[in-house]
């Protein structure tokens, strides 16, 4: 079965950004934002376009249990709503670790969004350094970092300047400074001042797009993380949406539908849940 795979991730993020935006004041949609900044630093760099792909899937995942996490502290008696100091960002990084790792291409990607907090003096959550940190998570730390500290979708005249100040001065210590320098090359004022646009456009026109064909058990890893990310609100929607896949996949090999159909109702029955959270 042929999928473009980041445009179902897409959807998803925007679904979990305006989910943060009413909790926690994100910016509207943050996740493609770093996704495009992330992309563009990157084929600044020289990475294939199967590397471009699986990082732009990180990127608009790397806040995926933001939310659950959250819940979880409420639960707990904890308050992790009231401000960004509250958030311990070594959990939600492992919540969005475990969430990830039954999609298809996780074995490439691994501890990407585990470590995409860490700073490269090893100050982090984790206290990884550089050299202990996967590119992408370097990647996607320093486009998050930025979005979060100038609000990117409305940058003014002199938004630029200060951002390559804060660039530089973070240098060594907060981000690795091959990517500063990076950064300063792939990115103009002008450029910047466009991400307050069409970001969605912006950020398909710059990546690659390839059709990939997954197989029965990739689709139901990729049905499986749309499940997790909803768990945490109520075991039943899982119970309930696993079980009206497996009914509709059978009524479909009932009625004689090729594997493709069975699997992609198979993928409509799980998500169902999620795409009405």
């Amino acid at each position: 079965m042929k999928l473009y795979l980041n445009d179902i991730l897409y959807a998803l993020s925007f679904a979990l950004d305006s989910v943060e935006h009413e909790l926690v004041g994100v910016s509207g949609y943050h996740a493609q934002r770093v996704a495009y900044l992330a992309v563009k630093m990157a084929g600044e760099a020289g990475l294939s376009a199967t590397e471009l792909i699986d990082l732009a899937a990180c990127a608009v995942l790397h806040d995926n249990a933001l939310t659950e996490y959250l819940h979880s502290e409420r639960k707990n008696g904890r308050d992790a709503w009231s401000g960004k100091g509250a958030v311990s960002l070594g959990a939600h990084c492992e919540m969005g670790e475990r969430n990830v790792s039954c999609l298809p291409f996780y074995p490439r990607v691994k501890d990407v969004l585990l470590y995409h907090h860490e700073r490269v003096d090893g100050h982090g959550p984790f206290g990884k350094t550089a050299q202990e940190t996967p590119v992408f998570a370097q990647l996607i730390h320093l486009t998050d970092q930025l979005d979060a500290a100038f609000n990117l979708n409305q940058l003014d005249s002199g938004g630029y300047r200060r951002i390559l100040d804060y660039l530089h001065k973070g240098s060594g210590s907060l981000f690795e400074p091959a990517w500063v320098e990076v950064f300063s090359r792939a990115f103009d004022d002008q450029e910047l001042a466009g991400l307050g646009g069409d970001i969605n456009g912006l950020l398909k026109k710059t990546l690659p797009r390839l059709p990939v064909d997954y197989d029965d058990r990739d689709i139901r890893g990729l049905a499986a993380m749309f499940a997790r990310i909803t768990d945490y609100k109520s075991p039943f929607t899982s119970r309930h949406s696993q079980d009206i896949a497996e009914k509709a996949r059978r009524m479909a090999q009932n009625y004689g539908y090729d594997q493709e159909q069975q699997t992609k109702l198979y993928l409509a029955g799980r998500c169902m849940i999620s795409v009405n959270w």
